[in-house]
């Protein structure tokens, strides 16, 4: 999930509405966590946490008040507790949000350790952990140890920190500071395994040789970024995925020998 951030102030326009009575967490089915948070401070955009409820059947629910959604032990409010869309017919999202330039509220922390998600209504109890959630990522050449990409040469890519599951498809490479791609080793030559990034560096044109730099990509069939971090505990959801926001993008300067 990735949201647009400061588009809640539209929720006076998505009122829920219909005659159906307000659902507990145990009347819904095959709830899925999705969230997204950005704790950065930064000029262009707010601080913000949203977590959508999803489930399982085609009716339309709302949610009970009594649903309260918490990280890090800092309540999330629900801002849009689901209900029948009056202009479609459709059903609204079951979301929880909380930004830092329009909530007067205290905001999670975020640090290494365990980000904590827990939805609860006072009798059933849904939670969900998340290890290095916003902790930096990055990627080292652990081989060759000098950096120097030759022909031949077993290349080996470790990827911190190691819960993070590798979603990479390309490792590619940029002689020119405008980062033109000039090489590009796609899927099929990588070996993956753990948190680390395998190839044999192929032959590249003689005069390829000075100062590149190297960065992973998700790939255009995946999601953008070359990693996904997985709960280490989903307790009460079928599935959990939270994610934080995008860092810059990441590379390493190598040398190239031709």
């Amino acid at each position: 999930m990735r949201w647009m951030w400061g588009w809640i102030a539209v929720l006076p326009l998505l009122t829920a509405c219909g005659e159906n009575e307000p659902s507990k967490l145990a009347d819904l089915k095959g709830l899925r966590l999705d969230g997204d948070v950005n704790p950065f401070e930064r000029s262009y955009v707010q601080r913000y946490v949203y977590l959508e409820l999803e489930h399982d059947g085609a009716e339309c629910v709302t949610m009970s008040s009594d649903v309260k959604a918490f990280v890090n032990d800092i309540e999330v409010p629900l801002v849009i507790p689901g209900g029948v869309d009056a202009d479609t017919g459709g059903c609204h999202i079951i979301l929880f949000a909380l930004e830092s330039d329009r909530d007067a509220l205290p905001f999670p922390v975020f640090d290494d350790g365990l980000t904590r998600v827990r939805i609860t209504d006072g009798d059933t109890h849904l939670e969900a952990d998340i290890a290095s959630l916003c902790t930096p990522r990055t990627f080292a050449l652990r081989t060759p140890a000098d950096g120097v990409l030759r022909a031949g040469t077993e290349v080996d890519i470790e990827w911190l920190p190691a819960t993070d599951e590798l979603l990479v498809e390309t490792v590619q490479v940029s002689r020119s500071v405008e980062r033109r791609i000039d090489f590009r080793a796609a899927e099929g030559k990588l070996q993956a395994a753990g948190n680390h990034v395998r190839l044999t560096w192929p032959q590249l044109p003689e005069d390829w040789t000075g100062p590149a730099t190297l960065w992973l990509e998700g790939g255009l069939h995946r999601e953008t970024q070359p990693y996904r971090n997985p709960a280490q505990r989903c307790d009460g959801f079928v599935s959990c995925q939270v994610d934080c926001a995008p860092q810059m993008q990441l590379n390493l300067q190598v040398q190239l020998a031709g």
